[in-house]
């Protein structure tokens, strides 16, 4: 156990010996000053604390050699001198490897969701991945970041911007970097989207998404507004989960105009709507804001479509009313 006392000259002229081993002794004056004593009788001066999230004790010299107030003087200056910064390594760090190091440390997700961020990582980042950490500038991360918010929305830009951030944190914290490029870079003001969708232009949409020459995205389109689910359950929708003789998908009914769309699409491997991957497919807004700019509703989200419908629905606890129901408000999109 460490024994904490004020350090005074007679007080450790005359300290106990210790058998064996050392003892420790606090300064009660300067708690980051400790001292030693050995089995030997020799005293030393040191400090401790974390670096790095390491202990380390630096020794200051041997007392009396060294006088209390030399030792209490040089404890502030050696600890400072610690903890400052490594120098940045002169070695060239790729861009893409800095990333593919830091997913796989510090980024915990389910193996769908990975797969989904390296996709949207490949796809953002493009631009960077032929790059040096030490070659990206602040102006190419500006003018990155306006480029994500101008075509994928502020939210997403301004969720970048941040892992971005934190991937250069990471790679300072490796020792690749002096400073961090993101820092200058500001977020992108979000404004609360505000729909203005109604259901002449939920029918102009219709008929636009029927013209879709991809008949994966055509289809999956329009089972988003036949079905009246949200756009993961509509996308992420499987065969199993499909009973095609009463048209339930997971014991929701589905709507008459649904029912005739699972007909026309091919029985090819688990998922109704797939990326050609293996997997299914997740969020193709691209394709889908360009359908809406050319039936004249451009801004319309593909949740928007979803709010519109059970704002004209008439629910219902009994599942045949409630498909009745929803055939009904389809009807009004003729």
């Amino acid at each position: 156990m460490t024994q904490q006392f004020f350090f005074y000259p007679h007080i450790l002229d005359n300290l106990p010996i210790p058998e064996s081993g050392f003892d420790v002794c606090q300064d009660m004056a300067d708690k980051r000053l400790r001292l030693y004593v050995t089995a030997r009788g020799i005293k030393t001066f040191f400090v401790r604390l974390r670096v790095r999230g390491k202990d380390q004790r630096i020794i200051l010299g041997n007392y009396p050699k060294i006088s209390i107030d030399e030792a209490r003087a040089m404890a502030g200056p050696v600890i400072a001198k610690a903890v400052l910064p490594l120098p940045a390594k002169k070695q060239r760090v790729p861009f893409s490897r800095a990333v593919k190091v830091f997913v796989a440390e510090k980024i915990h997700r389910t193996p769908q969701s990975m797969q989904k961020l390296n996709r949207t990582i490949n796809n953002l980042w493009a631009p960077l991945m032929n790059k040096y950490m030490n070659d990206i500038t602040t102006g190419e991360l500006v003018a990155l970041n306006a480029d994500i918010a101008e075509n994928h929305g502020a939210a997403t830009a301004n969720r970048m911007r941040e892992i971005l951030r934190s991937l250069f944190n990471f790679a300072m914290a490796k020792n690749w970097l002096a400073d961090n490029p993101v820092l200058a870079v500001k977020p992108v003001p979000e404004h609360r989207h505000k729909s203005k969708l109604t259901l002449p232009k939920l029918g102009a949409i219709v008929n636009k998404v029927k013209r879709e020459k991809n008949w994966v995205l055509r289809c999956a389109f329009l089972m988003l507004i036949f079905s009246f689910m949200k756009k993961s359950h509509v996308f992420s929708m499987n065969w199993d989960d499909m009973d095609l003789k009463t048209y339930y998908y997971k014991n929701q009914p589905l709507t008459d105009s649904a029912a005739v769309l699972l007909e026309s699409i091919p029985q090819t491997g688990k998922w109704i709507f797939p990326n050609g991957r293996g997997g299914h497919i997740t969020d193709p807004r691209v394709s889908w804001n360009k359908i809406v700019k050319d039936a004249g509703a451009p801004g319309v989200q593909m949740n928007d479509c979803l709010k519109l419908l059970h704002a004209e629905l008439k629910w219902s606890n009994a599942p045949e009313t409630l498909r009745a129901n929803m055939n009904k408000v389809l009807e009004k999109l003729a």
